[in-house]
């Protein structure tokens, strides 16, 4: 739909407001290992209001999309920083004021600092940088807790079993607990 690339100011409370749209209503992850992405993070924010989608790209600049919900038709805007110059440029500027992302941030900013594995680059190099870009990932799948994610090994197996087990029992505990439960009102 939209892209672009940021070219004004951006005053202090555009970052602070925009820490708290990411941290509500965004998401920072990694592109995953298939084809040619390699890790690639990815910061994306999906709204049904397109005046969000708006500000976000007259402000910061990055591309919009649009995209039809599944099960409703209705529609989808999403806002993305993708660019590995553009996504890092947000996250160095509205890390300091992120709350709940603020380690996703970080995991993510590490991802990108180990750039790409280029074609002139030897093996060894090669296998560092995919090092840890998939560890990265990984670390990301666990802050998203995106136990949807395909196992992909016996590690990733056991970390989703552990943490199916824990909220298993973070459950219960509420249950069993009543003094524990939350006031609806």
């Amino acid at each position: 739909m939209k892209n672009g690339q940021h070219t004004g100011s951006i005053k202090n409370s555009d970052w602070a407001y925009m820490a708290g749209i990411i941290d509500g209503e965004g998401c920072i992850q990694t592109e995953g290992f298939n084809g040619q992405h390699r890790g690639k993070p990815v910061l994306y924010v999906s709204q049904k209001d397109p005046r969000l989608m708006d500000y976000l790209y007259e402000t910061f600049g990055g591309k919009v999309k649009l995209y039809m919900q599944s099960h409703t038709g209705n529609p989808i805007y999403r806002w993305l920083s993708c660019s590995s110059e553009h996504l890092t440029f947000i996250l160095e500027n509205v890390k300091e004021y992120l709350v709940i992302k603020k380690d996703h941030a970080e995991v993510a900013l590490l991802s990108l600092s180990y750039g790409k594995a280029r074609k002139y680059q030897d093996q060894k190099e090669k296998n560092i940088i995919f090092g840890v870009r998939k560890k990265c990932h990984h670390k990301l799948l666990h802050l998203n807790k995106r136990l949807d994610a395909p196992e992909t090994s016996k590690q990733d197996r056991l970390l989703k079993d552990s943490m199916r087990c824990s909220e298993l029992g973070s459950m219960e505990k509420a249950e069993s607990n009543p003094e524990m439960r939350l006031p609806l009102n």
